[in-house]
């Protein structure tokens, strides 16, 4: 018999007696296999997992070697255990020898069973957290561990909360407060479990108690997480204090398996006006997602693939808005774009960042790496019930990052791709979706224009469906315009529709000659002349939407004006409306307008509305970035062009709105004008959004944006753009620990100001690789850098730079020992920066004075200063130092003997650190380790 275990420490036994698997790496490779069971791992991921950011020289054989000896070991009671394919590394055993997925296999069954049979539901979830013997992976280390064990923990934290549901609602609120009390000892924020152990101490008269432990409740959560206890939670406190009979009542129905006051999104599109036809779709979704109660371990799949314009689309929101009541936890819904005419497909992470925002996780709290949010995205859906509405995708790689991890959830894939890979390897059911019948299709006329009128021109119907190829999309077009021309014959839209001299060729269906571009260009020639140039014009914007502002730069009109066209395109169902103020336009449509602005447009038309669009964008960032932070060093931008639309941001919360909706948008331009040689605009935007991105902690996605703006600086041969370019790469990648990189770039950048004889950019290239030092610890080697970023700021009368440099003058001292200096140099920076109102250099300033009071004694005046500088820091947004700060209070409690406090606190710090998937997680982790 065996069993493979990762719900304790990593092991595997046989026949009652351990196997030995090796040194804790080797063990890492497999607990990563184990957690991945039927998924492929590439050995750059299986390296990531095992190493992180300290991989050895020749990793990829050190990895070989692992799954060699692990092989080996396997063999001698397994198979062929471990097998290799193109896509990577990939476990052969039946899952229900691993121990977390026979867990996740229970608790399905006694989810199924609750409803019927408590009594076996409350067996069966006992069975499943009798397989844990203590934290998941112990003796495995890393962040990826440490973000898996967390999962794994939310998981069985899960599981008890219903266990324990089921044992109230049978009334036997006695036996479970002891393991309810324990439990809230060591998890004293969880509110489901703290609401739990209320209840059952007040059901068995001990109200006081009660009171006791929602008491320590508020204290847990906001000592840890700075809230008040949720809605649910303080309802209940009442209730105990008005001694409220109901909370005496056994036997309702066990609560759904959610986090306390967790959003319920509702992503779903408005459901299609005048839906018909499609029963047989419709009845194969309902068949896919009653499957689900024969798959209790999996995520049930349904794929569905056509060409374009045969209302994939509009089939599964339809669907999703009929059986919403199947999902009490809600729906998600995206457009991956992975057809998108206009620009790069929606990238995975950047859905997962999506999610994670509709499903209540701020952005501070949102991992760096496209790994760790797949992993909270994943946990978060862990125990829910929803409906994943992924729309578009361009393969089934694109849309599998996207996909849950635990049952109970019902995905649904669109794509012009079949999904064979989601098919053959993630277990998706496959429907193909072709045009409608031809007795759907007359519905749809008929549903849009009424009987009365289709009933006096049958042949005239019939000729249009033809025309339209029965496409959904051609004939709600056709509709439409029949609907504003009520006088229109439709014998003569029929006629108009034969004409096939704008044909859409690309877009035919199988060949059959009918076409959507007839049936598009309808709706243009019936615009008004400034309706149709705006819709030429949009083909131009790089998506996936837009705002008015950005419409009237790209027309060169004014706002007002483009407001009035925008509504008659929407009237003209040219366009939609995603959100409120957003616009977006279908993709075949945008092909359409990116023909007709081709065709239409001349060359300098098509330059200079482009070039307005990226003035929109480039100049409302940078005065979005001035209003976060007015003392930051700027690029200095040509005035925009006449008719661009700048967004008056009238204080720093509108600044920090237009970034979260455009920042994505501002991305995309940095790739599109790099790849179209449009050098100034990439570097020049790749300044703007870098910081907003370096405050997010999406440090990877900033590294991707300065890499395309240093290849758009290089090809244009502009040395200051170079220069700019590599200081800002080396401070992203000090960000992420790559320290080596950092130099490289910072030294690249130092060269390139000295030749160009730039001395504000040597100071600030100067002080970004001595703060890197500082984060490498390197602190003796920083000095002459400090020292020359002061110098240079001096000669240039530039204020905020010297004060920001007077600080890392006197911090680089603190750091060295010397006190007295350093509190010299930081009080003459502080005056200066409070005289400037500079909110960063006070943030900053602060720090370093707390350092130092606390090193010279006085720890109470240390605590007035990081409490201070964390409330800058954390009003700014910026995560990585507002950890830093944590750290250092930390400390400070620790001085003054407040030693659980300062472990608070340091937990505060590891939680941001590793949300940031940030290398010095593990230096603070070592040190709660320490103190414990």
């Amino acid at each position: 018999m065996q069993e493979h275990r990762v719900l304790g420490s990593v092991d595997l036994v046989v026949d009652g007696a351990d196997v030995d698997l090796g040194p804790p790496r080797q063990r890492c490779v497999l607990a990563a296999l184990y957690l991945s069971h039927g998924e492929p791992l590439s050995a750059a991921r299986l390296i990531e997992r095992v190493w992180g950011e300290e991989q050895p020289l020749r990793a990829d054989e050190v990895l070989h070697t692992y799954v060699s000896r692990l092989r080996r070991i396997l063999r001698r009671h397994i198979t062929h255990p471990i097998e290799r394919d193109a896509h990577g590394y990939r476990l052969a055993i039946d899952r229900d020898l691993i121990d977390c997925w026979r867990f996740q296999r229970l608790l399905a069954a006694g989810r199924d069973a609750a409803a019927q049979d408590a009594a076996g539901a409350a067996e069966l979830y006992r069975h499943a957290l009798a397989l844990w013997r203590g934290e998941a992976l112990t003796g495995v280390s890393g962040s990826w561990a440490a973000r898996a064990r967390d999962h794994l923990e939310r998981l069985r934290l899960a599981a008890w909360s219903e266990y324990f549901d089921l044992e109230l609602r049978a009334g036997r609120h006695a036996d479970v407060v002891d393991e309810l009390t324990a439990l809230t000892e060591s998890n004293p924020d969880s509110e489901p479990l703290v609401a739990q152990l209320m209840l059952a101490l007040c059901r068995t008269g001990r109200r006081a108690e009660a009171l006791t432990a929602y008491r320590r409740l508020r204290t847990a959560t906001v000592e840890l997480h700075g809230l008040e206890p949720g809605e649910k939670v303080r309802a209940l406190k009442a209730a105990i204090l008005r001694d409220d009979p109901d909370l005496h009542r056994t036997g309702a129905p066990p609560r759904r398996p959610a986090a306390a006051d967790a959003p319920v999104p509702a992503q779903l599109p408005l459901d299609p006006v005048g839906f018909v036809g499609r029963r047989a779709g419709l009845a194969w979704l309902d068949e896919v997602a009653a499957s689900s109660a024969r798959h209790p371990t999996s995520v049930v799949i349904a794929a569905l693939s056509g060409a374009a314009g045969t209302g994939k689309t509009t089939l599964a929101v339809h669907w999703g808005h009929r059986v919403t009541d199947r999902f009490p936890d809600g729906q998600l819904c995206i457009n991956l774009r992975g057809f998108d005419p206009a620009g790069p497909a929606l990238a995975p992470s950047d859905a997962i960042r999506r999610f994670l925002d509709a499903l209540g996780v701020p952005p501070s709290r949102i991992p760096s790496s496209v790994e760790a949010q797949a992993d909270l995205y994943r946990s978060l859906l862990a125990g829910r019930r929803m409906l994943v509405l992924l729309d578009n995708a361009r393969d089934a790689q694109h849309a599998r990052p996207l996909l849950p991890g635990a049952p109970g959830c019902v995905v649904v894939v669109t794509s012009r791709d079949q999904l064979a890979g989601l098919v053959a390897t993630d277990g998706a059911r496959p429907l193909p979706i072709g045009p409608m019948t031809a007795v759907e299709a007359r519905q749809l006329l008929t549903a849009r224009l009424g009987p009365a009128r289709t009933g006096t021109e049958p042949r005239a119907v019939d000729d249009i469906v033809d025309g339209c190829a029965r496409l959904p999309l051609a004939l709600a077009i056709a509709a439409a315009r029949a609907l504003v021309q009520p006088d229109l014959p439709l014998s003569t839209l029929a006629a108009e529709l034969g004409d096939r001299r704008h044909a859409l060729d690309a877009l035919s269906i199988d060949g059959g000659g009918a076409d959507v571009r007839a049936v598009f260009s309808w709706s243009y020639h019936a615009l008004s002349t400034g309706a149709a140039r705006l819709f030429r014009l949009l083909g131009l914007h790089p998506g996936p939407d837009t705002s008015a502002a950005a419409a009237a730069s790209l027309y060169g009109g004014r706002p007002a004006q483009v407001h009035g066209l925008l509504a008659e395109l929407h009237r003209a169902h040219l366009i939609t409306t995603p959100a409120p103020g957003r616009f977006a336009m279908a993709e075949l449509l945008q092909a359409y307008a990116m023909e007709l602005v081709e065709r239409a447009e001349p060359d300098t038309g098509r330059s200079a509305a482009t070039r307005r669009l990226l003035d929109h964008y480039l100049h409302t960032a940078d005065a979005a970035m001035s209003r976060l932070d007015p003392h930051r060093h700027r690029v200095d931008l040509d005035p925009p062009a006449s008719g661009v639309t700048v967004d008056d941001l009238a204080d720093a919360a509108q600044a920090h709105a237009w970034l979260a909706a455009e920042h994505q948008v501002l991305v995309t331009a940095v790739h599109h004008t790099a790849a179209a040689a449009m050098h100034p605009y990439a570097w020049q935007l790749a300044a703007v959004v870098g910081r907003y991105l370096d405050n997010r902690g999406d440090w990877h996605a900033w590294i991707a944006v300065e890499q395309a703006a240093l290849s758009a600086a290089e090809a244009a041969g502009d040395r200051a753009a170079q220069a700019y370019t590599h200081r800002i790469l080396g401070r992203a990648y000090a960000q992420t620990g790559a320290y080596p990189t950092a130099r490289t770039h910072y030294d690249a950048a130092l060269r390139s100001y000295g030749d160009l004889g730039d001395r504000s950019g040597a100071a600030a290239a100067s002080f970004s690789l001595a703060c890197a030092l500082h984060l490498e610890g390197r602190f003796r080697q920083s000095v002459p850098h400090a020292l020359r970023a002061l110098e240079l700021y001096l000669a240039a009368g530039n204020r905020a730079g010297e004060a920001r440099s007077r600080n890392l003058v006197g911090y680089t001292h603190a750091m060295l020992g010397d006190y007295h200096r350093a509190l010299a140099e930081c009080e003459a920076a502080l005056a200066m920066v409070r005289e400037m109102d500079d909110r960063y250099g006070q943030a900053a300033t602060l720090d370093s004075i707390g350092y130092i009071h606390h090193h010279l004694g006085d720890h109470a005046h240390a605590v007035s200063c990081y409490r201070r500088s964390l409330a800058l820091y954390r009003a700014a947004g910026d995560r990585f130092n507002e950890a830093d700060v944590l750290n250092h209070l930390g400390d400070a409690y620790t001085a003054t003997g407040r030693v659980d406090r300062a472990a608070d606190t340091w937990r505060q710090a590891l939680r941001i650190l590793d949300e940031l998937d940030h290398p010095t997680a593990e230096d603070l982790r070592a040190k709660l380790r320490a103190r414990s």
